[in-house]
């Protein structure tokens, strides 16, 4: 067994998702040895599946769209030097922000344990691991998505826009309706339902880690900074998670023990984005961004979060309410403001659950998927 599968094999026992179930593998997702071809007409191929195009890459990892038996699959290649090469505390600039990496091969090990343990339909699946040992590269046959992101990043007005295959009538100024954010938002929850009831925080939860198929099914994806929730409350998690824009307040008060409710957050501000066009906690640095949280939902107190005082990063600041309301004004339904509020809540054990969220009224209609292609013009 090379090391590399030997470390993704100790993570993978790392990653205790006993609850989770795939009857469809029992033995767990394949691994076999890299074995690279070429036909006479130059087509690369990997394991039979076929190289046809180059889709982008991450700051460690670059991924290419495969085919084998008529099927179209992301092929994520994992280059393992790279990895080890980066130091504790490396950092980067995406979409605008910096972000820190704590351990990069702990990281995509942990991605790789979990996605092999996930079994749900808006959670996009591992099909199969190839192992290059030569070059120290692991390449993941994951579910391909060809629609792609709800929104795409503009680097130019450094915001996320609708996904052009989305425009109705072909109009880039469309929008979408809060009844098709309404079924959009309920299988985001659904996707993160699952994973707290399996022990798991994604804790990067915004619109370019939301795919939506053909068939209207939304994936959540990007699995580099999730983690297992720990088992004793006294162990502390890394602050160096989530993006920006979509990062809760505790986690800017140095909050190290956190819970889902990091990932609750996150979905009130991809809700809030859908029906404002714009991320509604922009900022330039985390200080700036909290000053938008304090802004638009009022300042964090003893009052309204028992305890945040005693969080290491704490500033006091006068007792303020929040602006939420004259925020969305008439863009919104009352019980679509109601769950907002809900999922913005400053004090994080006061956030509504994703089980308590999925039995609102406000979802009661917003189940059919097939609704949901024909309004965004899928098929």
């Amino acid at each position: 067994m090379s090391h590399f599968k030997k470390i993704v094999k100790k993570v993978t026992m790392m990653v205790q998702l006993t609850k989770i179930e795939n009857p469809e593998d029992e033995s767990g997702i394949p691994e076999n040895e890299l074995i690279k071809t070429e036909n006479e007409e130059g087509d690369k191929f990997y394991n039979g599946y076929k190289l046809l195009d180059y889709l982008g890459e991450g700051a460690f990892s670059k991924v290419k769209l495969v085919e084998k038996n008529n099927q179209k699959y992301a092929m994520k290649v994992i280059n393992r030097k790279k990895l080890m090469s980066q130091k504790k505390g490396f950092g980067f600039k995406l979409n605008g922000d910096k972000v820190t990496i704590d351990n990069a091969l702990e990281d995509a090990m942990r991605e790789i344990a979990i996605l092999k343990k996930c079994n749900h339909k808006n959670v996009i699946k591992l099909y199969e691991i190839l192992h290059d040992n030569k070059k120290d590269k692991l390449y993941l046959i994951l579910e391909y998505v060809q629609n792609g992101t709800i929104m795409i990043y503009n680097e130019d007005e450094d915001t996320f826009q609708i996904n052009e295959h989305f425009y109705k009538n072909n109009d880039p100024n469309s929008d979408y309706t809060e009844d098709e954010i309404r079924k959009i938002i309920r299988q985001i929850i659904l996707g993160i339902d699952y994973l707290h009831n399996n022990g798991v925080i994604h804790r990067d939860i915004k619109p370019d880690n939301i795919l939506i198929s053909s068939n209207g099914i939304l994936k959540l994806t990007d699995f580099d900074l999730c983690t297992e929730i720990p088992k004793n409350k006294n162990e502390p998690l890394s602050r160096n998670v989530i993006t920006l824009y979509y990062k809760p307040p505790e986690i800017f008060y140095g909050d190290l023990y956190y819970g889902k409710g990091v990932d609750i957050w996150s979905i009130g501000c991809v809700f809030c984005e859908l029906i404002l066009g714009y991320p509604i906690f922009k900022g330039k640095c985390e200080l700036e961004t909290l000053g938008k949280i304090i802004e638009i939902v009022g300042a964090p107190t003893e009052k309204n979060w028992p305890g945040v005082s005693q969080l290491q990063n704490y500033l006091p600041y006068p007792e303020k309410n929040g602006i939420l309301e004259q925020v969305f004004n008439d863009k919104i339904s009352s019980q679509g403001l109601d769950l907002i509020l809900k999922l913005l809540c400053l004090d994080p054990s006061q956030r509504i659950s994703c089980e308590d969220a999925l039995n609102l009224e406000y979802f009661s209609d917003a189940c059919d998927e097939n609704e949901l292609v024909q309004e965004l013009n899928l098929e």
